[in-house]
Parts: structure tokens; C-alpha cells; sequence
């Protein structure tokens, strides 16, 4: 082959790949356009942004209201009700204030609502049957209760059914305090769960406080329990979790957020 038509080859490839580099980059753009008109128009109609960026993210909040550190001795009292969307909300979300709860003598008890079957790199039955392994594992290892409620993973549907079994172990546990993912969670078994929640408490209007909780989401904080003698053995609790930490790094995660609270 001639190196004339080597060089003219060579000039085609080039010009190809810039032209389809230009191609990509006006169609990313324009997509990301579309989408952002999409999504600013209805909100630019609102009255006030201001108010939706206040309502949509915790550090304003924390400029106006400095949020209330809480004692767990106090404040949860003896019986530590935990409510989870899936077998490691609970570490992820409030494992060290658990494992404060326990260390002064606590009995925590955490229910599971659903299986977990869609989290993990395997089928959903293995991903299930996993899961509630290493919930118990991690129950066993840090001394507390769990429960298995059986809904389905994902945007689970609150049935009558359901929210009898919820009641039934409110009834039976009689918790001094109640956390619930917090209900703007970007989660939808975590919104669920609020639905479920609430539908229980119209029909058996118990007394403990109810406490929300963030796994994935920044929520605007009122109330705070500082975890720092317990931060390690958090970290610690969330890698027990394998088949989750194997997939997502949960355990940096896990200090990012709980380091952005620090703030507080």
C-alpha cells in the first residue's frame, strides 16, 4: 500500500472520529437542553425558589434553626424500634445510634419490610436469601432483634395485610421510640415505608415518638445524636453487609454523609 493512500485513510478515520465527537457532543447538548427546560420551566413558575431551595436542602435550615443534639439515654428510652425498607437501612442509616442504644443497655429491635431481592449482583431469590443472611449475621454479632415482614422489593404495595403485621409487633414490642426513613427519601421502598407507617398508626395510635432517618438522601436535620465514639464500629457494622459494600463503596459513603452532618 502506497503511502498516499495510507495518508488519505488516516486523514478519513480522523476526520470520522472528529465528526462523530461533534455529533455526540451537539446531541449530549442538546439533550441536556431539553431536559433542563423540562425540569426548569414548571419550577420557574413557582412564587418563590428561594422557599423550594429551603424546603430541598438541609443547610439553609441549619443557617435559621440550630438543630437539638439528643441524649439517646433520655430521649429513646429502653426499647429502640427500628423500621427499615431493606436489610441494611438500618446499619446505614442509624448504626451507630444502635449500637450506643445497646452498648448502655438498650434492647433494639429492627424489622425489615422487604426482602431486598433487588439489590445485589445476583438473581432476586439469591440476592434475598443473602440479605436476610447477613441480617442475622449482623444481628447475632451486635445483640439485637430482627423481623422479617416478606413485602416484595421495590414500590411495594401498603396492604391491610401489611400494615396488621406492622401493628401486631408495635403492639407486642411496645417501643419507647420509632425511626422511619425520612419520607422524601430517593428511594421509593423508603417512601413506601412512611406509607405503610402511617396507615398503622391510624389504626393503633401508639405513643413513641417517631424519629426520621437518611440512608441515601440529605435531609434538612432538626434533631441530631452525635455518633462519634461509635463511628468505627458503624463502619464496621456496613461492611458486614458484603454483598451490598461488594457493589457500592457503602463504607465511604457512609462517612461522607455522616461527615457532612458533622457540621452540625
Amino acid at each position: 500500500m502506497s503511502n498516499t493512500v495510507l495518508n488519505r485513510r488516516l486523514k478519513v478515520n480522523s476526520i470520522y472520529t472528529l465528526l462523530t465527537r461533534i455529533f455526540k457532543s451537539a446531541y449530549y447538548l442538546l439533550f441536556a437542553k431539553r431536559a433542563y427546560r423540562f425540569a426548569a420551566r414548571p419550577l420557574l413558575e413557582l412564587e418563590s425558589l428561594d422557599q423550594l431551595r429551603l424546603a430541598c436542602t438541609g443547610m439553609p435550615l441549619f443557617e435559621k434553626f440550630l438543630p437539638v443534639r439528643l441524649d439517646p439515654a433520655s430521649s429513646f428510652g429502653k426499647k429502640l424500634l427500628i423500621l427499615a425498607a431493606h436489610p441494611d437501612d438500618d446499619t446505614v442509616g442509624v448504626g451507630g445510634t444502635i449500637i450506643r442504644a445497646i452498648q448502655r443497655g438498650a434492647r433494639v429491635r429492627v424489622i425489615y419490610v422487604t426482602d431486598g431481592g433487588t439489590g445485589g449482583s445476583g438473581s432476586y431469590q439469591s440476592n434475598a436469601q443473602t440479605r436476610t443472611r447477613e441480617a442475622k449475621a449482623l444481628a447475632e454479632k451486635l445483640g439485637y432483634e430482627i423481623v422479617f415482614l416478606g413485602a416484595p422489593d421495590g414500590d411495594f404495595p401498603v396492604t391491610e395485610d401489611l400494615e396488621r403485621k406492622l401493628i401486631d409487633e408495635i403492639r407486642s414490642f411496645e417501643p419507647t421510640a420509632v425511626f422511619v426513613p425520612w419520607i422524601l427519601e430517593s428511594h421509593v421502598s423508603h417512601r413506601q415505608m412512611n406509607k405503610l407507617l402511617l396507615g398503622s398508626y391510624k389504626n393503633f395510635a401508639f405513643d413513641a415518638p417517631i424519629f426520621a432517618y437518611s440512608v441515601w438522601s440529605n435531609l434538612p436535620v432538626n434533631v441530631f445524636v452525635d455518633i462519634t465514639s461509635t463511628m468505627d464500629a458503624k463502619i464496621d457494622a456496613v461492611s458486614e453487609w458484603k454483598s451490598q459494600v461488594n457493589i457500592f463503596d457503602y463504607k465511604n459513603f457512609v462517612r461522607g454523609l455522616n461527615g457532612y452532618y458533622s457540621y452540625l
